[in-house]
């Protein structure tokens, strides 16, 4: 009677580790097609080197540049501002100069 036990025991436990191994075999499998895919997806190019982080610094540095020129007339218009104030004064004072010389 014990040894029926222990047969049925050990051929349940050899179908848990048959089980576990198919499992196991199917997950390879499945990695091994992700791995296979990307190396497709990659062959000819450089891994290293990915296309939307390009893409990305890119612009990136567009928008810095768009940053620095946006300033860049900022200043440049606030000068012209203040120009044509100093301009205006400067005519005014002129006028009233020549006003009081009458």
């Amino acid at each position: 009677m014990a040894d029926i036990n222990m047969q049925g025991w050990m051929q349940r436990a050899q179908q848990q580790i048959n089980d576990m191994h198919a499992r196991l075999d199917a997950v390879l499998v499945r990695d091994q097609q992700h791995v296979q895919a990307a190396e497709w997806r990659l062959e000819g190019t450089n891994p290293s080197d990915d296309d939307r982080l390009g893409t990305f610094y890119g612009a990136l540095d567009d928008m810095r540049e768009d940053r620095a020129e946006y300033q860049e007339a900022q200043t440049l218009a606030l000068l012209r501002e203040r120009l044509e104030t100093l301009e205006q004064e400067r005519a005014s004072a002129r006028h009233h100069e020549q006003g009081m010389e009458y």
